[in-house]
């Protein structure tokens, strides 16, 4: 849903989540307009891509979610402002100098791909089989993190980093690299 048209008790919440959160009322904004707009909105839970057995419904809401959930476009929205501040306070507080476009962008892909996101290192395979070529044992790489990237001052690259998460289930999908490639364009440049 678009900021202009967003309901006087939905842009007191976000007020009060940011408040409450100390979550500048924009990187909380920007974060669910972008988690918004790349989700989608499902109001009767379904099961999600990645695990079928997962009941996911709103925008990407997966927690006490039962199939057959149903809920009001304006409930969904209340329920990711509430919850967004579990994905983005983990990442002020390792990174809390990082501007608001960077935290935003951080955060989205959060949303997505979990609050572990910032910590995650690169992994380089160092044993594969013998017959298959398939690697059998990955090793993280130092320093390969996006707060690693950013605590050296490389944020370009831990921007850059939020490129590699465009699989799932092993395969390369279309319209994850799309929503990375937003990602990246949003935390290089902001608003755009």
């Amino acid at each position: 849903m678009s900021p202009n048209q967003r309901s006087a008790s939905i842009k007191a919440l976000i007020a009060s989540v940011a408040l409450a959160s100390g979550i500048s009322a924009n990187t909380l904004t920007v974060t669910v307009d972008e988690v918004e707009q790349w989700e989608g909105l499902a109001t009767t839970a379904y099961a999600d891509m990645a695990d079928p057995e997962l009941a996911t419904v709103c925008y990407g809401e997966t927690e006490g979610v039962q199939f057959g959930d149903r809920y009001t476009p304006e409930e969904c929205e209340a329920m990711l402002i509430k919850r967004l501040p579990e994905y983005i306070l983990p990442i002020k507080v390792r990174l809390p100098n990082i501007p608001d476009n960077r935290t935003a962008a951080y955060g989205i892909a959060s949303w997505n791909l979990g609050r572990g996101l910032v910590t995650l290192r690169t992994k380089k395979c160092v044993e594969k089989k013998l017959i298959t070529g398939a690697c059998v044992k990955k090793v993280e790489i130092p320093g390969t993190s996006i707060a690693d990237l950013e605590d050296a001052g490389a944020w370009q690259l831990a921007c850059s980093r939020l490129l590699e998460f465009d699989h799932a289930g092993g395969k390369k999908i279309r319209g994850l690299t799309r929503r990375r490639q937003a990602e990246y364009i949003f935390c290089i440049l902001g608003a755009v």
